[in-house]
């Protein structure tokens, strides 16, 4: 196995996708690694809007996500993405398989830093482990959240149970609704008003 082939199965990364270099320090005195990605030449994309088997346009600008660390060293993805030219849509740019849309870090980045968080319970704490700014780790909590809350919003409670919690000095407090067979929180909004409430049912669908 060599170097690229060992990287390759480190990231995860699948076909059409594969390893064209890794690049860093031989003393690694930046602690960086950089892996640069490309795909094969033949590959089809499908649109990310209709799904219809596209062949290849252009790429997009060079783009790199920050993935899990190679022993000590920061460890970067490099590549750039291809955009498909779609005969219902237009130009559309491809997803990376390895991220979320608009992040700057890889999904095993993304749930190694959520994971840390859950134990450190401060995103400043987290950013010093990960080595990473105070913005780009509550980013990546947000993103995690909003994730949580689609998937349990798609569970469609049957028993709910609404508390109201204070937060702060001055008598400031916050909605709560809970799921009580599958015992998690699935709404929290500012204030104890009737409007606070209504927020959760414009939420849930006719049904």
């Amino acid at each position: 196995m060599n170097f690229e082939e060992f990287h390759l199965k480190l990231l995860g990364v699948v076909e059409p996708w594969y390893v064209t270099g890794v690049e860093g320090n031989d003393e690694l005195e930046n602690e960086e690694v950089r892996v640069s990605l490309a795909h094969r030449d033949d590959a089809t994309w499908d649109c990310p809007e209709c799904c219809k088997a596209c062949p290849l346009h252009d790429h997009g600008r060079e783009r790199e996500w920050r993935h899990l660390d190679t022993c000590q060293a920061k460890t970067f993805l490099v590549a750039r993405l291809p955009r498909v030219r779609c005969g219902d849509c237009g130009v559309r740019q491809i997803e990376a398989p390895w991220a979320e849309d608009g992040s700057r870090f890889t999904l095993l980045m993304e749930i190694h830093i959520l994971r840390t968080l859950h134990r450190c319970q401060t995103v400043k704490g987290t950013g010093e482990v990960i080595r990473a700014s105070w913005d780009a780790v509550w980013a990546v909590e947000k993103r995690g959240v909003d994730r949580g809350l689609s998937r349990r919003m798609e569970m469609g409670a049957t028993h709910i149970g609404i508390d109201e919690k204070a937060y702060k000095k001055g008598h400031r407090y916050h909605t709560l609704v809970y799921d009580l067979k599958e015992r998690c929180v699935l709404f929290i909004n500012e204030d104890r008003k009737k409007t606070s409430l209504k927020a959760y049912y414009d939420m849930l669908s006719d049904e």
